[in-house]
């Protein structure tokens, strides 16, 4: 992100990435100048982006929208739209993960689990992808239908566990256990959000998933906001065929390994 906002984003600076993106945050929250003023990058002159992005990951992705009246396929959001989708895009370092991540969201929605609608998607579909993502390796883009924007556009908010743990991203792979989330969906949600949780935690052992860290795993605020509720699965892959001695990314029972 640093990258495609260079000129208006000092390296490592979050403040700067955050006037950057702000308009298009995940979740419910924005931040905007409070006098609608300009950025002006270092050499001085006004910056009117073209597009933002602002979603976390290793993987590049990007905020993206529909194409509506201009022959169809996808775009970037530009000055005060939203993005309705997430386009993942494909990785020389990890290949077929846009397919392997379709494959596991298919499986938990095929046994009734909660899970965003997606779509396997061709680069050739998008307009205005910023330059780094058209070097990127060859191969299908994942395209998941956002589920902190409802239906009329509004926006709905989220937070991961590591927000709700009160956790730097750095830490998301030992901020806290498998057990903390489970106790805290008990109590802040209910049982039932408890039990769909260790259900997804038995999902990703089985598949080999060893990257459900804390912010893989988020509460939504749906309706007026006063109640949360279990997002819905994402970010899921198997990770066991590119890094075969994986483990757990947080830890059960005081064990991360999935033989144990």
């Amino acid at each position: 992100m640093e990258r495609h906002h260079e000129g208006n984003v000092r390296p490592g600076n979050d403040f700067d990435l955050l006037a950057a993106l702000g308009a298009d945050l995940p979740g419910a929250v924005r931040a905007l100048p409070s006098d609608g003023a300009i950025t002006v990058s270092k050499d001085g002159s006004k910056d009117h982006p073209k597009a933002r992005f602002s979603l976390a990951g290793v993987q590049m992705k990007l905020s993206v929208m529909k194409n509506i009246g201009k022959g169809g396929g996808l775009t970037l959001p530009m000055d005060d739209e939203q993005g309705r989708y997430i386009a993942k895009f494909p990785s020389t370092a990890f290949p077929g993960v846009s397919e392997n991540e379709f494959a596991n969201l298919a499986l938990p929605a095929a046994i009734g689990m909660e899970v965003p609608e997606c779509e396997l998607v061709e680069k050739s579909d998008f307009e205005g992808v910023p330059e780094e993502f058209n070097t990127l390796s060859e191969g299908k883009v994942l395209l998941v239908k956002r589920f902190d924007r409802g239906a009329g556009g509004e926006r709905i908010h989220i937070e991961d566990f590591a927000q709700v743990f009160g956790v730097y991203p750095s830490r998301k792979y030992e901020g806290a256990a498998y057990h903390d989330i489970a106790l805290a969906l008990g109590v802040a949600v209910s049982p039932t959000a408890a039990l769909d949780f260790v259900r997804r935690l038995a999902l990703s052992v089985i598949t080999g998933n060893g990257d459900m860290h804390l912010k893989n795993w988020s509460l939504m605020y749906p309706g007026n906001g006063d109640k949360p509720a279990l997002a819905p699965i994402y970010d899921v892959l198997s990770t066991v065929p590119y890094i075969p001695a994986d483990a757990m990314a947080l830890s059960l029972g005081g064990e991360r390994s999935f033989r144990r």
